[in-house]
């Protein structure tokens, strides 16, 4: 039976165990895990270069620091919130995963611990600061048929290690989880022989600004950020849930000392589409538009698709997202009168692809 191999469709059955020896999770006695090597859909990326060149049937055990599985440990991503900021009907509880709005933005992650005055909020992943054992045992490995016309998401080794490299400068300027960051990068690198800039609308802290400017670099692209940089417009009552001046917890300023170094960014500080203007007459290969509400994302569509290069790539974050219904209320409006058909990701991010 053949080897496993980079581009193959694989059924894995997997224990991940802890340092002390307890299981966090297992496969084993349900059904296997399934994915395709080399497109990043499972975490940590070491797992999937760990399959390559296994047999059939065959165990093997991988241990991950954890740096390389799910990050350190990161005492800035610890908030200590007061229990005012938390809704009159919800009962903080230890363990108990919550979502609530400070500092304008939106606050994430595991309540750690409970005081009469406040509750402590861990947004790190569970797994965080964890060395972890990989127990592997591949089940079956085959080559999977794609349509005519599907993208090869298919990333080469040197391509994931540059993904990490970056990665690495974008923790802590961006809320947009590596499995999301992930897809971005691998869309920068399936546009990259097209004609056309690049745009992001929806910069914050200027995280996936860096990822897709240093990405493309090579190309010499030049990448056009939108941001009010000081918190969100209006929304619209009855399609979304933010408030305006959410993720308002940036600054132009801040953001330009953090790109200083990637001389492909230019910046259009002010509502959009308002400031759209001088790049009216340019076109473009990739947008990544992360905005979260219904009428900035429907004149996002308005603005960039007619100015797309055929096979050019429109990312929307948050359209899988029940926090931001506006997203996929938007996209699914604009593009029901366009022949491309948007795709859901598993990050919940939403694909066009201008044909």
């Amino acid at each position: 039976m053949a080897k496993a191999k980079h581009g193959d469709t694989v059924k894995v059955h997997y224990t991940v165990k802890l340092d002390d020896g307890t299981v966090f999770y297992s496969t084993v006695g349900r059904d296997p895990a399934q994915f395709r090597i080399g497109t990043g859909e499972v975490t940590p990326l070491g797992f999937e270069q760990a399959v390559v060149g296994m047999n059939p049937g065959e165990w093997k055990t991988v241990k991950v620091p954890a740096d390389k599985a799910y990050g350190l440990h990161r005492e800035e991503m610890v908030m200590v919130l007061n229990r005012d900021k938390f809704p009159a009907h919800l009962e903080p509880e230890v363990g108990q995963q919550v979502q609530i709005r400070q500092g304008g933005g939106q606050a994430v992650g595991k309540v750690a611990d409970i005081s009469e005055s406040s509750v402590t909020l861990d947004a790190n992943h569970p797994l965080a600061g964890k060395d972890l054992t990989y127990d592997i045992q591949l089940i079956e490995a085959f080559a999977q048929q794609l349509p005519s016309g599907t993208p090869n998401s298919i990333l080469p080794r040197d391509d994931y290690d540059h993904f990490n490299d970056l990665m690495s400068e974008v923790i802590g300027h961006t809320v947009v989880d590596k499995r999301s960051c992930l897809m971005i990068y691998q869309y920068t690198k399936q546009v990259s022989g097209l004609l056309g800039d690049v745009a992001e609308v929806g910069v914050f802290k200027g995280g996936t600004a860096r990822l897709l400017a240093k990405a493309f670099e090579p190309e010499a692209k030049i990448i056009h950020l939108f941001d009010t940089f000081s918190g969100m417009p209006p929304p619209e009552p009855g399609k979304d849930l933010h408030k305006e001046g959410d993720f308002g917890n940036t600054s132009l300023e801040e953001v330009k000392t953090y790109l200083d170094d990637c001389k492909n960014v230019r910046f259009y500080p002010g509502l959009f589409p308002d400031t759209s203007k001088p790049v009216e007459n340019t076109t473009f290969c990739l947008v990544h538009i992360d905005v979260d509400i219904y009428k900035s994302v429907m004149d996002c569509c308005k603005f960039f698709y007619p100015r797309l290069q055929r096979g050019a790539t429109m990312i929307f974050d948050d359209y899988g997202f029940s926090g931001c219904p506006g997203v996929k209320m938007a996209v699914d409006e604009f593009f029901s009168n366009t022949p491309e058909n948007p795709s859901c990701s598993l990050t919940c991010q939403c694909i066009v692809t201008r044909l």
